[in-house]
């Protein structure tokens, strides 16, 4: 792990600890005789986190025919380990929605792609051999979240001009940041990731989506992240700073092994899905 990129996360006091109903989730979901009544009522005490899981799981996202009224009906529809990569994805949004970065990057723009990559990241998952679609969302919707807390340190970081440089010179932004910062964003997500001791396979999907290959255990899921990202930025969904489309690894659709001629409907779902989430994301 680089130290400095480690460094950078422990002085985001915010960054200390996950929010105290994941770690309570988490807790009851590695519990194999925990009822759904039990991390129903856990994740209830927590009404921003309450209504986020309830809009999402009655959105365009599932289609469920029926409207899902308690949080215990989601759990027992869409699983334990669903629901509290959900809970995660929830915790972290709203964790992010005030802090210096607001102040010098495009909040809105940064969320929108972010969104986007999480429902493609799902969508892809869905045909995926080894298919866990609430992962890949959740590593789809934090797989930039380096670069957020990159832009908490603005007035000791040049990342401002670094972006606008490789702007002018139309270059990508994550292959200038280790020469000027001395690491990546990516860097930065995996500190995170290990402050919080959060599931490997989160880690790996967001940190390598720039270079699944390079994944150690999962670079079938950094693929899918790798993929998902550039949809994204292909569909000129949102924005994260970069302002051109990454070229997509050759190795990663073969690992990925999702049919090429399925994107053109994975790609008009991600349109239909993407509206509603968008809502539900900057619901006040």
């Amino acid at each position: 792990m680089n130290s400095a990129a480690r460094q950078l996360v422990d002085q985001v006091k915010k960054l200390g600890t996950l929010p105290t109903v994941y770690a309570k989730v988490n807790e009851l979901v590695n519990d194999p005789n925990c009822p759904a009544s039990k991390l129903g009522a856990a994740i209830s005490n927590d009404q921003v986190i309450t209504s986020m899981i309830l809009r999402l799981v009655n959105s365009a996202l599932y289609g469920f025919p029926n409207y899902i009224d308690t949080v215990t009906k989601a759990v027992t529809i869409i699983g334990f380990k669903q629901t509290r990569d959900l809970v995660l994805a929830s915790s972290v949004i709203d964790m992010f929605k005030k802090g210096q970065a607001q102040d010098h990057i495009d909040m809105e723009g940064f969320w929108k792609h972010s969104i986007a990559a999480a429902i493609s990241a799902k969508a892809l998952a869905a045909h995926m051999a080894k298919s866990d679609q609430e992962a890949m969302f959740t590593a789809g919707l934090l797989h930039d979240i380096g670069r957020l807390i990159l832009f908490e340190f603005t007035e000791k970081l040049p990342i401002k001009a670094l972006i606008a440089k490789c702007q002018e010179k139309e270059l990508l932004v994550y292959k200038s940041e280790r020469k000027v910062l001395g690491f990546t964003h990516m860097d930065v997500a995996e500190a995170l990731f290990v402050k919080w001791n959060l599931p490997p396979v989160l880690k790996e999907a967001a940190v390598f989506h720039h270079s699944p290959m390079m994944a150690p255990r999962f670079k079938e899921e950094a693929s899918c992240i790798h993929i998902a990202d550039a949809m994204a930025h292909a569909m000129q969904l949102g924005n994260s700073t970069d302002a051109f489309v990454p070229m997509v690894s050759q190795q990663a659709w073969e690992v990925l092994g999702v049919p090429l001629d399925k994107m053109g409907a994975i790609a008009k779902q991600v349109k239909v899905q993407y509206p509603d989430l968008i809502k539900i994301f900057f619901q006040d």
